[in-house]
């Protein structure tokens, strides 16, 4: 098992498209922490981050190439498992991922931390350097299933690269399903005639609101103001329980979802909100997020293994 880590791990040293690759990530991490500092509140870059699609598109190619030039086979040959086969290449992918993500967000980091520090606790910001590190292991893990059960790295590129657009979507959809607040406030105006004391108010400049008159021919002018009736329903779109926890356990499970959420929080602070009341409010997730991509990450490798042992070589 260890030789077939080390082989994994030295087989990816030898790939050009494995330095470019690390090449690329910090690029691109300079280039979103400049729209990101040119423009406070555009923090798009960091949910369309090019670092995973970067990954996604090394860990399809470097999988598929396997079978393509017979190393799988050589492997079984040799008289190694599949599940040692699968898991070596888990104990690759996942710490490439993580220098992916750590080549990308480092100099993302410190080229937005004027626009960043300025409403976010130190503290929050490595929190989140930490999240996204290692929700790239997910993204590592989703990568690496995919390429293993698909012998053909063309294809298997396509389907990351689609799962990785497939995701945003559906975290987005949640994201407004679950925007919808719960009961939804109605205003109604009406005019009604000012009281005596109001009147006298009116008469002294001392009346606080908009009042109208009302002149009728051979008597006093009538004074009216606007009062205002203040109700609230239940709004037909709220999603209700147990469908909203369900929706809130995939958006916290999936790795654009944990992106997203601390894009809404960011720019909640940046618009005003306190960064440790709206954290404990309605961003009381944040903390768990790391715990959720463990979580994932070893389900999918669970699934993937299965998978992957059922899978059928023919040489």
């Amino acid at each position: 098992m260890y030789t077939l880590i080390r082989a994994e791990f030295f087989r990816c040293t030898k790939i050009r498209l494995f330095w470019l690759s690390l090449c690329l990530c910090p690029a691109a991490g300079i280039f979103s922490g400049c729209l990101v500092s040119a423009n406070e509140e555009n923090f798009f870059p960091i949910l369309l981050a090019p670092s995973s699609l970067i990954l996604g598109i090394f860990l399809s190619l470097n999988t598929g190439r396997e079978y393509s030039d017979g190393t799988v086979r050589n492997k079984l040959i040799a008289g190694n498992t599949k599940t040692q086969i699968f898991l070596a290449r888990l104990c690759c992918s996942v710490p490439t991922g993580a220098l992916m993500a750590a080549l990308f967000i480092l100099p993302f980091s410190m080229l937005s931390a004027g626009t960043l520090h300025s409403f976010i606790p130190a503290d929050i910001l490595w929190h989140a350097v930490l999240t996204f590190i290692l929700l790239h292991g997910t993204w590592a893990v989703i990568f690496t299933v995919v390429s293993s059960l698909i012998s053909s790295r063309e294809v298997g590129s396509i389907i990351n690269l689609l799962l990785i657009i497939l995701i945003a979507v559906i975290c987005s959809t949640i994201e407004f399903e679950l925007g919808h607040p719960e009961f939804i406030q109605n205003e109604e105006a009406s005019l009604v005639p000012v009281t005596q004391e109001e009147l006298e108010q009116i008469h002294n400049n001392t009346f606080a609101g908009s009042y109208f008159t009302s002149p009728e021919q051979g008597a006093a002018n009538h004074y009216y103001k606007y009062e205002t009736d203040i109700s609230a329903t239940k709004n037909p779109a709220y999603v209700q329980r147990p469908r909203r926890t369900i929706l809130e356990t995939v958006y916290y499970l999936l790795p654009s979802g944990q992106t997203g959420n601390y894009i809404s929080y960011f720019t909640a602070c940046f618009c005003g909100d306190d960064p440790l009341a709206a954290k404990e409010k309605d961003y009381k997730m944040l903390d768990w997020l790391p715990l959720y991509s463990l979580i994932l990450m070893a389900v999918l490798s669970g699934t993937g293994l299965c998978l992957f042992r059922k899978k059928e070589f023919f040489f």
